[in-house]
């Protein structure tokens, strides 16, 4: 009997830090989901020059998007953005909705 109580308290204490392992993994991909999300918006966001009528790097304006080392980059930056930030979230949604159903 006294096996039995031990071997329980163990594993409330596992089930425990399995769930705070997963929230904090959890907070720590938000966390990095909105510096991915804000750095991979800077790589593809590109302005119209007015004198020239051609586009732009916004972060690094002497650029110009999509030309050379900016293909690239935006070739990498695209579908991480797609990917990564929509994915994200549709991830957390699905799990939510698994863990309502599970109870």
């Amino acid at each position: 009997r006294k096996r039995n109580t031990q071997q329980l308290e163990r594993s409330s204490g596992q089930v425990f830090f399995k769930r705070r392992a997963i929230r904090s993994i959890f907070i720590l991909f938000t966390i990095v989901f909105f510096l991915i999300f804000i750095r991979m918006f800077q790589a593809v966001y590109c302005v119209r020059d007015p004198g020239t009528n051609r586009l732009l790097h916004y972060v690094e304006q002497s650029r110009h998007c999509y030309v050379g080392p900016h293909l690239y980059l935006s070739l990498f930056s695209w579908p991480v953005l797609f990917l990564f930030v929509l994915g994200f979230p549709l991830g957390c949604f699905l799990v939510v909705l698994y863990a309502r159903k599970k109870g």
